[in-house]
């Protein structure tokens, strides 16, 4: 079972949900953020619900629009502008400071939404993991529970008749009732809702991942064992598996390890391929800043999943690795295999590039949030990056376009426009594009043709400025 010292320590929780102009979290925007505080029980302590305004160089998704619900001309007449949003948000999770930050498909979704929301409006963007804060997911507990603890969750079955993971599928089937499905609060209700039995019902599950919230927690419980167990997502698909270490990865922010269902003495004869790619990689990656879910030998028995090895089976196979290791540097050949990110055209989705930049210009940005309006031009021109600048810009626009002459707001206008309507192959949403999706929305949904005709008539605005 988990260890008595894990089961004593208390911490806080937030949990979190946004709703977004679009999938994509870098050329979208948050429009709601909802989150709920709570303590180590998961009972609530306090709570917020904040909504920004509409970016003018941003055009809502209108899937997403459908899928959340939000009036579009309501998302011109929100309380906040996008940068006394960030500002607000950032100021409530900092009094909220230390906690474990949670959401439900946060690591997937919202964590990227919520970095470039800072990082877009002058803030350090990894809030969630500085100052004692930490993070879990509970969609990938969720999933977990399914295999480790058979009936601790009802999954219904979606329309391709496999159980669903989805919140506003998987919280009312266990009893969360008016759920109010794509509301950012509803969400973190349901979230947390579905925690609470997680942590009732699958109690080692639980705690496992609570002492895996952090990078230096997970590598500190991987290496507590010679060999430990893991649950994963394989193409889509559970699986769970005992591995030992091979070495740390990718500038050490992660683990590879071998997946020990296999028996090593078949590598030499393997492709190097073979090694870290396909669904029977003999390697795999765990991502310690994400939580991973690894249990102790102790824990994995602890639980009710029916599955089990044989040690002198796993142990012949370490052993056969420790072999292997002996004549190869297996992280060598990983590193060589890695393909380079290509340099981001635009600045946007430039946020894990130059992280030296970040400290660098961290005296500058405060400089710019703790100027007066006034001086928020000079206080811009003392930003280095060129990112930076480009936001900075922006934020002014937005927010201070008294400071601009009018020469400046209309170039900063037309630019815009030509943003928005642009006919290249831009990873945002446009004009054209967005008409595009409503025409194929009516036709898969025409019982919302009203809706989808009023997100028409909102951006048809912008068509007939393009065309005038």
């Amino acid at each position: 079972m988990a260890k008595d010292v894990h089961m004593k320590q208390r911490h806080n929780f937030i949990f979190y949900d946004t709703e977004t102009s679009d999938r994509d979290p870098f050329f979208g925007q948050i429009y709601q953020l909802a989150a709920v505080l709570t303590d180590s029980d998961l009972n609530p302590i306090d709570s917020f619900d904040l909504r920004s305004k509409r970016l003018p160089h941003v055009l809502p998704s209108p899937g997403a629009l459908l899928v959340n619900g939000l009036d579009p001309p309501a998302l011109d007449q929100a309380p906040y502008s996008n940068y006394e949003f960030a500002g607000e948000v950032r100021r409530r999770f900092t009094e909220w400071t230390p906690s474990i930050i949670c959401g439900y498909n946060s690591f997937g979704f919202d964590e990227k939404c919520l970095r470039s929301l800072f990082y877009q409006n002058l803030y350090p963007p990894y809030l969630t993991q500085l100052d004692g804060n930490s993070r879990i997911d509970i969609l990938p507990i969720t999933q977990a529970a399914e295999s480790l603890y058979p009936g601790a969750l009802e999954y219904p079955l979606n329309d391709k008749g496999k159980t669903s993971k989805k919140l506003e599928h998987v919280a009312p089937a266990n009893g969360f009732e008016e759920h109010n499905a794509h509301d950012a609060l509803g969400d973190v209700e349901a979230t947390i809702h579905v925690a609470r039995l997680i942590k009732s019902r699958a109690p080692v599950l639980w705690e496992a991942v609570i002492e895996a919230r952090t990078r230096r927690h997970a590598a500190s419980k991987a290496g507590q064992n010679n060999f430990f167990y893991i649950h994963d997502r394989n193409f889509g698909h559970p699986i769970t598996f005992p591995a030992m270490i091979i070495g740390r990865v990718n500038n050490r922010r992660d683990l590879l390890v071998a997946d020990l269902r296999f028996d090593a003495s078949e590598i030499d004869s393997l492709d190097q391929d073979q090694l870290f790619t396909g669904p029977r990689r003999y390697c795999r990656i765990v991502k310690l800043g994400e939580a991973p879910l690894i249990f102790s030998p102790e824990e994995f028995e602890a639980m009710p999943h029916g599955l089990s090895w044989s040690f002198s089976e796993i142990e012949a196979r370490m052993q056969a690795w420790r072999v292997i290791q002996a004549k190869e540097d297996i992280p060598s050949i990983y590193a060589d295999q890695q393909t380079p990110f290509d340099t981001a055209e635009h600045p946007e989705a430039a946020i894990y590039e130059n992280f030296a930049a970040f400290d660098n210009d961290a005296a500058a940005m405060r400089n710019f949030h703790d100027a007066a309006p006034e001086g928020k031009l000079l206080a811009m021109g003392q930003l280095s990056d060129p990112r930076f600048r480009t936001f900075a810009r922006r934020v002014i626009f937005d927010n201070f376009p008294q400071l601009l002459s009018d020469v400046e707001i209309a170039n900063y206008e037309n630019a815009i426009h030509q943003r928005l309507n642009s006919e290249d192959a831009v990873p945002w949403v446009t004009v054209t594009k967005a008409i595009g999706d409503i025409e194929k929305l009516k036709e898969m949904h025409p019982e919302r043709r009203e809706e989808l005709q009023r997100i028409y008539d909102y951006l048809d605005r912008h068509k007939q400025l393009r065309d005038s």
